[in-house]
């Protein structure tokens, strides 16, 4: 969900997300966290093939 979007341009083309969730079929997501300092840290997942 894109933060604190409560109406979309007509102009954007772009598949912004907003009022809930939008399901996908995913293999991998990345998380980036930036801070203060360089405190950076990045988590990448990968779905799991049982």
């Amino acid at each position: 969900m894109t933060a604190g979007t409560r109406e979309l341009s007509e102009d954007i083309e772009a598949n912004v997300v907003y009022g809930q969730g939008q399901e996908a079929e995913l293999e991998y997501a990345i998380s980036n966290t930036f801070g203060f300092g360089g405190h950076n840290a990045v988590l990448a997942f990968k779905r799991w093939e049982a």
